[in-house]
């Protein structure tokens, strides 16, 4: 065989192999399809696992990653919330014949975390819950923040927010059953209404692309908002009315007649109520009104007893040697008072304003009646020996500075008073004067009558000047005595009684002690520019002598 020969078998051979291997791989489905045989059924099912159609393939892959996304999705989330995931418990989520589900799951991991990572809230609320809140505030924009970053927990941040959110107004509820202080309740409100919503926790730039306030229930923070405003008022009314009544207790004790002691009431007053206000309007003005409207009824409550303390304690100061401590500490308070509630009125009931102010001016007004008539005693015990006495010796001037010590704190209401005693001791001076027989003066005095009521005028405007510096002059009618006496009826003693308008009740008695007639006092009273005539009766004698 030649080699050409040889070449020619081999190809064939090769062919027919191609052919018939070709043709058993076309016609093996149909054969499968219609023949029975086990073998060849199992070698299809073989072929279909391992050649299924791509949708049907892609819907089973799809599935089984799903299946395995959620388990190691729950896996990993328990992780970042830093709770074990086997130890959940989703029944407590899940109605009575709801089979579990993975929003469930997460849910429970999520209520887990809120949990264990909120802070307790304190025992006693009225000694700790400020450093609770700030453990809140802390703990969660921490944990918040930490969460936030992480792409597992990203998209739950809404529901983790939103948990938060209940779980703290829970709480809060609780904190408000046991508050028994308006320093408490005042806290809880400034935290609630400025920092919650605030860029120091749930307003945090790092939540602004999730609308915090849209997730959460505001209406939370508006019920838990009220009901700490209502027990804050509560408790202002009963702790003022406490502080207040306190306050009167101890007006009532005897200091040391210090400076401190003299202001003590009104600042302690004023203090207090300033104090429950000014923290009130840290928080809201509306809320400062509604505090201040309660904090000026107690103060009323207050004054009307004050007062009544005070004018029965007025009522019993001895004659003899009085304390005019009290009297200034009294006019000192009411003024003070009554400044205050002036102008602290705005929202405050008209009624409650008015009655307050009437009651402090009443008060006044009694306080320095009072007192000016036990000074007109204390006068009037010591004019009497001075024109009785066979040597001059005017202690009056002494006794006055005896009773009105120097009190730098009281320097408003010692002027106002000075001025009124200033006057009432000229007045009570020249009344004795008057009354007393000039001969018997003039052997007691032993020297002239007007140079001696000089020396005592200016005395009497001395020692006034040096207990109120400032104070008006009102001793220019005893400094014309001398003038008076001196001139006899006629123009000169005309000019000269102009100058003793201080004290007009006394002045037509002053000429008759002088020796004038009637008709000339009448004259010379008509001479004078703001004389008005008495109105006299229908039937009058008109003869000069019956003047």
């Amino acid at each position: 065989m030649n080699a050409n020969t040889w070449k020619r078998r081999i190809k064939s051979k090769a062919l027919n192999r191609w052919r018939s291997r070709h043709q058993t791989e076309s016609i093996t489905p149909l054969i499968g399809i219609n023949n029975n045989d086990e073998d060849t059924q199992d070698g299809y099912e073989r072929q279909v696992n391992d050649h299924k159609d791509p949708l049907t393939q892609n819907t089973l892959n799809i599935q089984n990653e799903h299946h395995l996304q959620n388990n190691d999705g729950i896996t990993s989330l328990a992780e970042h919330l830093h709770v074990p995931a086997d130890s959940i418990s989703v029944r407590p989520y899940c109605s009575e014949n709801q089979p579990e589900n993975l929003e469930q799951k997460v849910f429970a991991l999520i209520q887990t975390s809120v949990h264990k990572h909120l802070p307790k809230p304190p025992e006693d609320p009225d000694k700790n819950l400020q450093q609770y809140l700030f453990h809140v505030q802390v703990i969660v924009l921490k944990e918040l923040q930490r969460l936030a970053l992480l792409s597992d927990t990203r998209g739950r941040m809404g529901d983790v927010i939103n948990c938060y959110h209940n779980q703290i107004f829970k709480q809060l509820n609780g904190v408000l059953q046991q508050i028994r202080s308006s320093k408490s309740c005042f806290v809880l409100l400034q935290w609630l209404l400025q920092i919650y919503l605030s860029q120091d926790l749930l307003g945090h730039p790092d939540f602004k692309e999730m609308d915090v306030t849209r997730t959460i229930d505001l209406m939370l923070l508006n019920d838990c908002t009220t009901k700490a405003q209502d027990i804050l008022l509560v408790s202002v009314q009963k702790e003022l009315s406490k502080t207040l009544k306190k306050i009167l207790s101890k007006s009532q004790e005897r200091g040391n007649k210090s400076d401190e002691d003299l202001i003590e009431t009104y600042i302690d007053t004023i203090q207090c109520i300033n104090a429950m206000s000014n923290q009130a309007l840290k928080i809201s003005s509306r809320l400062s009104v509604q505090v201040q409207e309660i904090c000026l009824e107690e103060l009323l409550i207050f004054v009307r007893r004050y007062t009544s303390q005070q004018t029965e304690n007025l009522e019993k100061s001895k004659m003899t040697k009085i304390d005019t401590f009290d009297f200034f500490k009294t006019l000192k308070t009411c003024r003070e008072l009554k400044h205050y509630v002036q102008t602290k009125h705005k929202g405050v009931k008209v009624s409650v304003v008015k009655e307050t102010v009437e009651l402090l001016e009443e008060m006044q007004d009694f306080t320095k009646k009072r007192l000016l008539g036990n000074v007109a005693v204390v006068t009037e015990t010591h004019l009497k020996k001075y024109f009785r006495a066979d040597s001059k010796q005017f202690s009056l001037v002494g006794a006055l500075r005896e009773l009105f010590p120097n009190l730098s704190s009281c320097l408003d209401e010692q002027k106002s008073v000075m001025d009124e005693v200033y006057k009432l001791t000229v007045h009570l001076y020249l009344k004795h004067l008057i009354s007393t027989n000039q001969k018997k003066l003039l052997k007691c005095w032993r020297r002239g009558i007007g140079e001696t009521v000089t020396e005592d005028a200016e005395l009497i405007h001395n020692t006034f000047s040096d207990l109120a510096p400032g104070v008006q002059q009102w001793n220019f009618t005893l400094l014309e005595v001398s003038e008076v006496l001196k001139y006899p009826y006629g123009d000169t003693l005309k000019l000269t009684v102009e100058g003793c308008t201080d004290d007009l009740e006394l002045l037509p008695a002053l000429l008759r002690w002088k020796g004038l007639s009637k008709w000339q006092v009448r004259d010379i009273l008509e001479a004078l520019p703001d004389h008005r005539p008495e109105t006299r009766p229908a039937l009058w004698c008109c003869c000069p002598l019956c003047y």
